[in-house]
């Protein structure tokens, strides 16, 4: 690895991308045992975050998300800049996809499994990702 890779943080980026690779399989194995996934967030905070409690915590945050999709994007956004986000991961089921956003400083990786009628039961086709095209808005803009 070069020096500029490692300084400018880029290898975190990918290296949490690469550990994400595997949530799509778990999304479609929870789809298709609930034929649908409730909104989820999961948020690698910068450093050390004190709890409601007054703790410390340092690992990833894990939050059940609203069903409404405003009040959602307002949750994520407060979360993220309450817990001083490195990154984040937003998990939802649109109407056409269920889709997992990954976001940090240094860009953004989606993962999408679109949704197929098969006669009256909805299954998730293969998934789609894609890199920095989609974005939370918080971390990283797409342009």
């Amino acid at each position: 690895m070069d020096k500029e890779y490692i300084q400018s943080g880029r290898f975190i980026h990918d290296e949490l991308v690469r550990r994400c690779e595997v949530l799509p399989d778990r999304v479609r194995q929870l789809f298709r045992k609930d034929r649908y996934v409730h909104p989820t967030l999961l948020i690698w905070p910068a450093d050390t975050i004190r709890t409601k409690s007054g703790g410390q915590f340092s690992g990833v945050v894990f939050s059940e998300l609203s069903a409404d999709a405003e009040t959602r994007r307002q949750e994520v956004k407060d979360s993220i800049l309450r817990t001083a986000a490195w990154a984040a991961l937003v998990t939802e089921q649109l109407p056409d996809a269920v889709r997992l956003l990954f976001e940090s400083g240094q860009g953004t990786r989606t993962w999408r499994l679109p949704i197929k009628n098969h006669g009256d039961v909805q299954v998730l086709g293969p998934t789609e990702a894609r890199d920095n095209v989609e974005s939370l808005g918080v971390l990283w803009v797409a342009n």
